[in-house]
């Protein structure tokens, strides 16, 4: 049994450095990816048809002993901690959703997860943009996966000790900047090429384990896990827009790059101008 000394001063030191917590937990999100693709093609081997009821058994069973041998390991941090070491308001989900910092943070989500879309179309780019064999522009989804995993380390390890709004800050300037050479370039060389993608996941990365901390700082962590679910409904839609944009645009590729550009420029002022909620009890 912890003590509550113990557990106070184990909690002080989560709140300390929930961005280093959420990139590694988050990390392993995007990692598991990256290995269980070469775990899928092993179950699949070159029979795919033939094979797959085979791998969807594999793959379901190896998740549920993962799950179950993780399981074991979790432990909740007994409730009464959260209020007597922060004295921030701990936010309801209604109570949330009636600041408009709570819509903002939806919409910068939003935004970041068109991503999802753009390292999802990776091989089409580098044929197209680069001149890659697909052989060649496959390599770049490998590339994107790592650079998200690292990403998802450094920049939560970063926000807790400089920030996170100017660690957001950097993260969509960044993007910002990758999505643009990408845009306005008819052609662009290899190296430039994986160095925008690995930007792009890298970034993205970073900044979906920086925004859990952020609605924590925001709305509190009595209510966190409700109100978190809220806030990343943003990543869902995020990550289909590029599609339905696309498809609204006949498949004209490059409005769905130009609408990506304007919300990250969107964006990016939510970044300059928003601040932390004020709570004002009502009467």
């Amino acid at each position: 049994m912890l003590t509550w000394q113990r557990c106070q001063t184990q909690l002080s030191g989560f709140l300390k450095k929930t961005g280093f917590i959420s990139g590694i937990s988050i990390a392993f999100y995007g990692l598991g990816s990256f290995v269980f693709k070469y775990i899928d093609a092993a179950f699949l081997g070159n029979d795919i048809v033939h094979n797959l009821p085979r791998a969807l058994m594999g793959w379901g069973a190896l998740v549920t002993i993962l799950i179950l041998m993780g399981s074991l390991f979790l432990r909740d941090a007994p409730e009464a901690q959260v209020t007597k070491v922060s004295k921030q308001h701990q936010y309801t989900t209604a109570e949330m959703l009636r600041k408009p910092q709570a819509y903002l943070l939806f919409i910068a989500l939003f935004t970041i997860c068109l991503s999802v879309y753009l390292t999802g179309i990776a091989t089409n780019l580098g044929t197209n943009l680069a001149g890659l064999s697909i052989e060649r522009a496959a390599t770049v989804v490998a590339l994107i996966a790592i650079s998200n995993t690292v990403g998802r380390f450094v920049i939560g390890t970063l926000s807790d000790r400089f920030g996170r709004k100017p660690m957001l800050m950097l993260t969509y300037s960044a993007t910002l900047i990758a999505v643009l050479v990408l845009t306005f370039s008819s052609h662009i060389a290899v190296p430039m090429f994986y160095a925008m993608m690995m930007m792009v996941g890298f970034f993205f990365g970073g900044t979906i384990t920086v925004f859990p901390s952020l609605v924590g700082d925001y709305f509190g962590l009595q209510n966190h896990s409700q109100n978190y679910a809220m806030i990343y409904q943003g990543f869902g839609f995020g990550s289909l827009a590029g599609a339905l944009v696309l498809s609204l645009a006949g498949g004209n590729l490059a409005v769905v790059f130009y609408t990506y550009i304007v919300l990250l420029i969107v964006s990016l002022i939510i970044w300059l101008t928003i601040k932390t909620p004020k709570y004002v009890e009502s009467k």
